[in-house]
């Protein structure tokens, strides 16, 4: 898979910023803010007892790895960093130790901040710690939770081995991540009771990427989601940062080179069940709806196809693209053209007058109008017919004398 953005301008004009959480930091933030909640402002005791809540984890609990950072102000948890220029070849100025009032040593590569300026709004807001004298250059901050001014402008930031950088606490993703297709292969195996899938992706890389990338209530589409993994990365993902991403899955219903003897029906057997065996396995939070899309009411001149539709079927995509909704199917009148209705400013009807018979047309005439007229009480009626019967002022007239207000739709030209 692959994953790109076509303008990086853009993203930095939106002010998009992909980062992910180091493992174990929400859980490292979260005991420090309760024992910052029980020692107030005395951040030696709460740098005393982070530590021991981490020396009492486990070993291979993910917050081990945090342990740099144990050093406690009114920011949190920080760690050092270093503060020369990432590359080489940065400013040299002078910077003031502040015991012995001599100049610091500069690092080799320049100072990591751009100008003197910069340096002492840094200084200023306690992100910079000066050694014992002036004869190695201080080191910055960087917190667990940063601060603004541990993330601004870092564009050119550089990152350390395990992809950390100044927003410590997060870390940038690599270009390339590798894992054995194995346990992709044997976790879908166990799932379903026998190997029905060659090469599904592995779901928890992909749960990596729809945090690294995502939004908390973004939609995530898969339009060829074969063994279901896309689903399931999703509902993972959910579950550890507990947020609501969605998603949209397409699969065709058949794939005849799965099983030359017979059509393998990958969507019924494959995805539907994964997504349905995942959320009890795992104990995700969710659910999920399924639909058939059925055949292309229209080709690509915009004119049905050769096959006409079905009424019910035409009712359904008219009442859909008028209203963003679901028709209540139990309502639709079709020997009354009537498709559905809806509230609000006097309540708008809904009708087709339409026949799938070649040979047969019906129109929206004047007898149509007034049988509406007699049942019908919303002021608002749209209908749509394939010829139209009634001149425009005529329309008008009826409209004025009924206190309606009609839109008349032609099919199929007005359908799309």
């Amino acid at each position: 898979m692959a994953i790109y953005a076509k303008s990086k301008d853009r993203l930095r004009e939106l002010g998009t910023v992909w980062r992910e959480s180091k493992p174990g930091a929400v859980e490292m933030w979260d005991e420090y803010l309760k024992l910052r909640g029980k020692h107030k402002k005395d951040d030696a005791a709460v740098e005393a007892a982070l530590r021991k809540w981490l020396d009492e984890l486990p070993e291979k609990h993910s917050a081990k790895k945090l342990r740099r950072y144990l050093h406690i102000d009114e920011n949190g948890p920080w760690r050092d960093r270093d503060i020369s220029w990432p590359g080489g070849g940065g400013p040299r100025y002078n910077v003031v130790h502040p015991k012995t009032k001599k100049p610091c040593q500069v690092p080799e590569r320049g100072w990591g901040f751009s100008s003197a300026d910069e340096m002492q709004r840094q200084i200023d807001l306690n992100l910079v710690v000066f050694r014992e004298d002036h004869t190695k250059p201080p080191f910055r901050k960087a917190h667990l939770h940063p601060i603004a001014a541990e993330t601004e402008d870092n564009d050119d930031i550089e990152t350390d081995d395990e992809g950390d950088t100044d927003e410590v606490g997060v870390q940038v993703m690599p270009s390339v991540i590798y894992k054995q297709s194995q346990p992709a292969v044997r976790y879908l195996r166990n799932l379903l009771g026998a190997k029905v899938f060659e090469n599904p992706k592995d779901y928890e890389v992909l749960a990596r990427l729809f945090r690294y990338l995502t939004e908390a209530d973004d939609i995530i589409l898969d339009s060829f989601a074969g063994s279901g993994s896309t689903a399931q990365g999703v509902l993972e993902a959910n579950k550890s940062d507990n947020q609501q991403r969605r998603f949209v899955l397409v699969q065709q219903k058949y794939d005849s080179k799965a099983n030359e003897k017979e059509e393998f029906n990958i969507c019924q057997k494959v995805t539907i069940e994964r997504v349905k065996r995942a959320l009890k396995k795992e104990k995700y939070v969710g659910q999920f709806t399924v639909a058939n899309v059925g055949e292309p009411l229209f080709n690509q001149y915009g004119l049905f196809n050769k096959k006409l539709p079905k009424w019910d079927d035409l009712a359904k995509y008219i009442f859909y693209t008028e209203t963003s909704r679901q028709i209540d199917a139990a309502k639709m009148k079709p020997e009354s053209g009537f498709v559905g209705s809806q509230e609000g400013a006097g309540g708008t009807s809904y009708y087709l007058f339409y026949t799938p018979d070649a040979k047969k047309s019906l129109p929206m005439s004047h007898d149509q109008l007034n049988a509406i007229l007699k049942k019908d009480k919303n002021r608002n009626w749209v209908i749509y017919c394939e010829k139209i019967w009634v001149q425009p002022d005529e329309l008008r007239k009826f409209e004025r004398e009924n206190n309606k207000k009609i839109r008349a739709m032609q099919i199929p030209f007005q359908l799309r």
